[in-house]
């Protein structure tokens, strides 16, 4: 009998649909497994919950049952939820989820201490580089925050800690509360106070030229010491950032609490500028 085109037509257009959807005769093999979280980090006796995803060769998701296995003598893991039971052993370890016979894997560290960081910046969010850090408590404990303000001290025994930063003829010592638990990360963002600060500002201008002529104002000791060498530089700069004019002056000591008045013509002489810096430092406290 001979055979219908309505037929072959109809088997042709299941297939094309079948490609459409994966693949015309797609096996739907694991190609490969994925473990997160990829690192953890957990103290003696906790927990940490890890998930697996299975994938096939052309980036599918795949519908798939784990098994679960801990290598590391790190501790124990549910062979099939893959939960993590951290034993009292310290020390890392390695995670697997398998599924037909594809396995992925991560690694996980017990920890008997615990980390801390955080960000140091002035009362305008402008972060301060190159600032020790230290436990008041422990100062052995310690560290210099980077470019972008950031600090971070490692394997700190669990407790609850006093956090200073250190004095400098910039800044005044600065001090935040910490609670560090073991096997994880804390935060402790501190705002750092300057050991001098502007409390008025007056940049005037010549009015028959229309010149900037002089920069006056007062600064304060804000510490509870004296004051030594005490200068105030100002900086002014043209559109594109290049250096107008700069104007210092030495106020010599100025005792705790007290405010001083500064007087400054910047020079060379310029009548108009873009931005301006202001600095006021010592040479000792």
């Amino acid at each position: 009998m001979a055979s219908s085109p309505l037929k072959y037509g109809l088997v042709f257009v299941s297939c094309l649909l079948v490609i459409g959807l994966g693949g015309c005769g797609s096996t739907g093999q694991v190609a490969r497994v994925t473990v997160s979280p990829a690192t953890a980090t957990v103290g003696a006796q906790q927990t940490q919950q890890f998930f697996a995803a299975a994938y096939d060769s052309a980036g599918n998701a795949l519908a798939r049952s784990f098994t679960w296995s801990v290598t590391g003598s790190v501790g124990t893991i549910d062979a099939t939820s893959g939960l993590f039971y951290a034993g009292t052993s310290f020390g890392s370890g390695s995670v697997s989820a398998a599924a037909d016979n594809i396995s992925g894997s991560s690694t996980i560290s017990v920890a008997n201490n615990g980390t801390l960081t955080g960000i140091l910046s002035d009362a305008d969010s402008n972060t301060i580089a190159n600032l020790q850090v230290a436990l008041t408590q422990m100062p052995t404990f310690s560290a210099t925050s980077n470019a972008s303000g950031q600090y971070t001290i490692f394997n700190i025994p669990a407790g609850t800690y006093e956090v200073t930063t250190q004095a400098t003829v910039t800044y005044l010592p600065s001090t935040a509360e910490a609670r560090i638990v073991v096997g994880s990360t804390r935060t402790a963002n501190i705002t750092v106070s300057p050991r001098l600060s502007f409390v008025t500002e007056s940049i005037n201008t010549d009015l028959a030229t229309g010149n900037i002529s002089t920069v006056t104002g007062s600064i304060k000791n804000n510490g509870s010491t004296l004051a030594l060498g005490v200068t105030i530089t100002y900086s002014f700069f043209d559109e594109v950032g290049n250096v107008s004019a700069n104007g210092t002056q030495t106020v010599g000591s100025l005792a705790a609490g007290a405010i001083q008045a500064f007087f400054i013509a910047p020079f060379p002489i310029i009548s108009t500028y873009s931005t301006r810096t202001r600095v006021a430092t010592c040479t000792s406290f």
